[in-house]
């Protein structure tokens, strides 16, 4: 196999084994989280290290300075020496050093004004991705990030999956029917989104005073 995709989107031109030719001392510094929906990326987890989070999989890939990806490969571990626990571990701070987190409200990212009158979920609903708008789904795992966006909220939270490149965040108090969220998701993901940017058809809350994120998970 000459390439290596995730759901349809090739992350390297060629199949690299990257400890052949640097070692981890050297990759370790750009070697980053992608977060991906688990059951669409199935047959491409099987040749990757990954670690698995409700419907959905965390892998790595080196982020090459000059644009481009390349995937950690089962191997490079091995050659390394180290295990899923230390590349995760490392991968989750350089990803917040490289793709620092960007959080706005969705009335800014639209570019509305606060007094517009057409803004009426605008203003409740957030948009939390990284600066390059890049698989920015995976900024929610970093450590500390749901915390302190509840303590700024103000309470517990939905978490919307946008994309694999973005998520929504709103007080769960603001919402009366999250059912019908997850038939928004579910539609989106249908009607507008390429099959490789869907991250999931759930959704998931935030619980403030468990530090606890979850999927929900409804019948149907």
């Amino acid at each position: 196999m000459n390439s290596c995709t995730i759901h349809g989107k090739s992350l390297c031109a060629e199949k690299v084994n990257l400890a052949q030719t640097m070692p981890y001392q050297k990759a370790k510094e750009r070697i980053c989280i992608r977060t991906v929906n688990h059951c669409h990326n199935r047959q491409e987890l099987e040749k990757l290290p990954y670690i698995g989070w409700e419907d959905l999989a965390i892998v790595f890939c080196y982020d090459v300075e000059d644009g481009g990806e390349i995937p950690i490969l089962p191997e490079d571990l091995k050659q390394w020496g180290i295990d899923l626990y230390e590349l995760h571990r490392n991968a989750l701070i350089q990803s917040r050093r490289i793709h620092p987190p960007l959080f706005a409200s969705l009335r800014e990212v639209l570019g509305l004004p606060e007094d517009c009158e057409d803004a009426g979920t605008e203003n409740l609903l957030y948009v939390l991705t990284c600066r390059k708008a890049f698989y920015g789904s995976s900024v929610m795992f970093y450590p500390g990030m749901m915390t302190y966006l509840a303590e700024r909220l103000g309470g517990d939270l939905y978490v919307i999956p946008c994309s694999v490149h973005e998520v929504l965040l709103i007080r769960k108090e603001e919402i009366e029917d999250p059912q019908g969220l997850v038939s928004i998701i579910r539609s989106i993901n249908r009607q507008e989104l390429l099959p490789g940017d869907i991250l999931s058809d759930s959704l998931y809350e935030y619980l403030a005073d468990r530090d606890l994120l979850r999927r929900l998970a409804w019948n149907g």
